[in-house]
């Protein structure tokens, strides 16, 4: 009897071992095959409201499983996700019919952002499933780890960031990143120190970014971004060098700082309002200056210190407004007013003034041109019109027709010998900083 039931006893525990080791291999064989990525993927696609699919995943234990890639496209805000090299540690409750993910990291992360309706250049995915998903209840994910992020949308591109995401009581994702570049549609590069945020239902709130530029350049960053999007930026010690072209780098010098906000549906952002300020300018050897210099004799120009530049700039219904536009060089010059942009065109009326000890050596512009006196400055109108990217100004007309009267007397001379090189100057100054004036686009 007691040998009997030894030898059930055993029967049984092998039995239960190859039980268990039948259903193991059945269930990695089940992990591996067609059937459980397409139920894989179609829960996904509910997950994320769009089509979603990942390859087929590879297994060699019940707590690993890696597929090599996931891809999802035309969801809520953006155009494709793309996920390569995805290792998950995984915990099967066979019991409670629950599939906790405890860990999940993925090599490289890309995200477009957009409008789905615009289709990404990507190669096919694999169809998804037919089949239904299984509920939110049974399945649960503790941990997404991106060694790699790559992110594009129309306004610029994030890469060689890493980000951790964890998930909330309140059922948020809280992310934090660090590293990488980000690369605007316009202005310099910046290196991203931090990021933090919480994705909710309305969108992703960005919570702050602190982001360097140069060697001297900070910028801080904070927002929400989904259906209702809104942004803000302040920045400082940026350097115009970064703005201009290289051959203009070492004429003009400063730090650029000030405030940006934007508004807008999704990842399309406009600029709502802002200002701009430059501290440490000083613009050298400009011809146009130079020419003054030679003109007024006074050196000052030549060399002209920015004690104050700085503008506010306010947008609505695709028309860009500049006011409060200073830009002076104590006891030299100084300009102030306000210019518009619509539909590509600039217009507005600056005023410019000079010093009158400028003027003493062209006789007959105090009377014919600067006929204004006030804050220790003689005044003229300066008009600017034509397109945004090649404005025009009426101030080097009049001046060239001062000279050409012979009104300036013997510095008429002077003026009407070097009109066409005034002329020249001056646009290619206003060339120059064109692309620098805030234009109505997204």
């Amino acid at each position: 009897m007691k040998r009997f039931f030894l030898w059930f006893s055993l029967t049984i525990l092998v039995l239960l071992v190859a039980a268990l080791l039948g259903f193991r291999y059945w269930f990695l064989s089940y992990l591996r095959s067609e059937p459980c990525r397409l139920l894989a993927s179609e829960a996904a696609s509910r997950a994320l409201g769009a089509q979603a699919a990942f390859t087929l995943f590879q297994a060699d234990s019940l707590d690993s499983v890696y597929a090599d890639s996931f891809s999802a496209r035309n969801g809520p805000g953006y155009r494709l996700i793309q996920a390569d090299q995805l290792r998950a540690d995984v915990r099967f409750g066979f019991l409670s019919r629950r599939c906790t993910v405890e860990s999940l990291e993925i090599a490289r992360l890309r995200l477009i952002a957009g409008d789905p309706a615009a289709p990404a250049s990507q190669p096919p995915m694999p169809a998804p499933a037919k089949a239904n998903a299984p509920s939110s209840g049974a399945f649960s994910l503790d941990r997404v780890e991106v060694r790699l992020l790559e992110m594009g949308w129309n306004g610029g591109t994030v890469t060689g960031s890493s980000l951790v995401a964890t998930p909330s009581p309140e059922g948020e994702w809280l992310a934090e990143g660090q590293g990488g570049t980000f690369r605007p549609s316009l202005g310099p590069e910046w290196k991203l120190d931090t990021f933090r945020g919480r994705q909710r239902r309305d969108g992703f709130h960005l919570t702050e970014a602190k982001l360097r530029s140069g060697e001297k350049g900070t910028a801080r960053v904070e927002g929400v971004f989904g259906e209702d999007a809104q942004c803000r930026a302040t920045f400082e010690g940026v350097a115009l060098s970064a703005l201009l072209p290289e051959d203009w780098r070492a004429r003009i010098v400063g730090a650029l700082g000030g405030e940006l906000k934007f508004v807008g549906k999704g990842s399309g952002m406009t600029l709502s309002e802002g200002r701009l300020t430059i501290t440490d300018g000083e613009v050298v050897t400009l011809p146009i200056f130079d020419l003054v210099a030679r003109l007024t004799r006074i050196d000052g120009f030549r060399k002209m210190r920015l004690h104050k530049a700085q503008a506010r700039v306010v947008q609505s219904d695709g028309v860009l407004e500049v006011r409060d536009f200073v830009v002076e060089s104590t006891g030299l010059l100084r300009l102030e007013g306000s210019f518009t942009i619509r539909d590509g065109e600039i217009s507005g009326t600056l005023q410019a003034g000079v010093s009158e000890s400028a003027l003493q050596w062209i006789p007959g512009a105090r009377e014919t041109l600067f006929t204004t006196s006030r804050d220790g400055y003689v005044w003229t109108p300066v008009k600017l019109s034509g397109l945004a990217a090649h404005p025009q100004e009426d101030f080097t007309a009049r001046l060239a027709a001062l000279a050409v009267s012979g009104a300036a007397g013997a510095a008429g001379e002077v003026l009407d010998a070097t009109v066409d090189k005034v002329q020249d100057g001056t646009k290619k100054v206003i060339d120059l900083f064109s692309p620098l004036l805030p234009s109505p686009v997204r």
